[in-house]
Parts: structure tokens; sequence; C-alpha cells
């Protein structure tokens, strides 16, 4: 219910969980050297899509709205910033044996928890400035 003043506490524990599973993900399969990288940030953006789903349906706000299509995009970018840099480390780290798995793995953990939880936290703080305009 939008009038439950529990809300954003059951909204910021949401993106936490979203952000938690997003690390058993990155540890799942971040060892697959490189491959395993690219099928992480893939799942972690349907997380992320998801997330922003499961928010707006707590907010009782329609996801297809013109302004939250704009902020998704925005901040998409800044996240595939993060992903693309990832990508490339992942790679160099992909040519040390077995160090470089467990590096894989860990980093792979990071940058899917980085990407959820950072796209939940700046997702909010963009709604709430279009809400606050309405």
């Amino acid at each position: 219910d939008i009038n439950d003043k529990h809300l954003p506490s059951k909204i910021a524990q949401l993106i936490k969980n979203y952000s938690r599973w997003a690390i058993v993900l990155g540890i799942g399969i971040g060892w697959i050297p490189f491959i395993g990288y690219l099928m992480a940030i893939f799942i972690s953006a349907i997380f992320i899509w998801s997330m922003y789903s499961s928010i707006n349906s707590k907010l009782q706000i329609p996801f297809i709205n013109n302004a939250i299509w704009s902020i998704l995009i925005g901040m998409s970018v800044n996240i595939i910033v993060a992903i693309v840099i990832g990508f490339f480390v992942e790679l160099f780290l992909s040519f040390i044996p077995i160090a470089g798995s467990f590096a894989d793995m860990a980093l792979t953990a990071v940058i899917c928890y980085y990407a959820v939880w950072t796209s939940g936290f700046l997702y909010l703080k963009a709604l709430t400035k279009v809400l606050k305009k309405k």
C-alpha cells in the first residue's frame, strides 16, 4: 500500500535483496573466464530492470512512463561505463592461471553488486525528483 509508513524501508530492503543476489550470481558464474563475466552482467541487467519494476509496483507507478524511461536511459550510461572498465580488467585477468579465475570471480561479484545497488539508489533519487515536480 502506498500509504504504508514502512514503505521506504521496504524499498530499501528490496534493493539490498536484489544486490545480494547479484553477489551470489557473480560468485556463481564469475569463475568462468571472460564469458562468466559477460553472462553475469547480462543477468544483472535483468535484475536491475526487474528491480525497477518491483519498485514501481510498490509505489503504484506505471512502469511505462516517459519521464521514468529518460531517467533509466541516463542511469544506464553511467552503469555501462563501470561495466566496460570491468570488461577490460576481466579480459586481462583471464590470462592469469588459477589466481585469475579467483580474481575474476571476486571482481564479477563486486561489479554485479555495484551495478544493481547503484542502479536502485540512483533510480530512487531520480524518481523522487520526478515525483516532487508533479
